[in-house]
């Protein structure tokens, strides 16, 4: 990253017409940023990229864009040392979703460590006056983004304000969030293949930290609540013995028959051996209809 005379390779740290061309094939890290934002703006003009109608923003005028790759290598080297049980294993490599191959992430470094395995490290130059908070929050979408793509469990977020302080956490994944980003990621990347402006994607709410829940809350005014809890307790009793009804039934189930049937029901086994009890009359519906 430096030039012969010693000075920072400013040209070299910005990507190339070639690098451009084949991201817009995917969604990445910092489109998911973008598409869970929230902000119609961004998106519309980053789905415009994707479909080749605008040029991507020129970075190598940004201070900031310039200032965090040139402090990326330095950000990650201070992480592993503040935290001696990681070790770095590998950095920007592009994994590709086996299934989705729009799918994609080049996390900014891969790494091991005694407590999270292996997991990922995003590393961030935040300005002096950012809250480390606000920014955690901010990059949930593309680690999450990330850790989904790599099948990875957990992630680093090391961050670096100004020139006084270094944080870092680990980020958890979240399943259910992640489908909720897809779901997102999905839909916009529809509206590009079919070359057309994206539909208002809300920004799904971030997964909510154990320690931040309530530690109770009371459901009385809720209608939909009232309905189900008294359709729950109505049928408890019956759902026991339902299931206590099933497992003596296929208790009695004749080891060498393929299908038994009387008193308004009937048992089949399928060829790797799994009963499943109907009965007669819903199934003489379902095959008039």
């Amino acid at each position: 990253m430096l030039t012969e005379a010693g000075l920072a390779d400013l040209a070299g740290m910005v990507w190339s017409a070639e690098i451009h061309q084949a991201r817009r094939a995917f969604i990445g890290g910092s489109d998911m940023k973008i598409i869970a934002s929230g902000d119609p703006d961004a998106v519309n003009q980053l789905a415009l990229i994707k479909r080749g109608r605008l040029e991507p923003e020129d970075t190598s005028e940004s201070l900031p864009a310039m200032l965090g790759k040139w402090t990326e290598p330095f950000n990650l080297a201070w992480m592993q040392r503040a935290r001696p049980g990681l070790t770095l294993v590998a950095n920007r490599t592009t994994v590709l979703d086996a299934k989705r191959p729009w799918m994609a992430c080049t996390p900014d470094a891969y790494a091991t460590d005694e407590v999270y395995g292996e997991c990922l490290i995003q590393a961030k130059h935040l300005n002096a006056f950012a809250k480390e908070r606000d920014q955690f929050a901010d990059y949930l979408p593309q680690m999450h983004w990330e850790l989904g793509v790599t099948r990875r469990r957990w992630g680093l977020i090391s961050m670096i304000r100004g020139n006084t302080t270094h944080v870092w956490a680990p980020i958890e994944f979240d399943p259910f969030y992640f489908s909720r980003i897809r779901d997102a990621a999905e839909a916009f990347w529809t509206a590009v293949q079919e070359d057309r402006d994206p539909h208002y994607i809300a920004p799904p709410p971030p997964p909510i930290a154990w320690e931040e829940m309530e530690a109770a809350t009371d459901m009385t005014g809720n209608n939909v609540w009232a309905d189900q809890a008294a359709a729950w307790l109505a049928s408890s009793e019956a759902a026991k013995k339902f299931d206590a009804a099933a497992k003596e039934l296929k208790k009695v189930m004749p080891p060498n028959s393929k299908r038994a049937e009387g008193h308004g029901i009937e048992i089949k086994r399928d060829k790797g051996g799994k009963l499943r009890i109907v009965a007669i009359e819903s199934q003489n519906e379902e095959q008039a209809a």
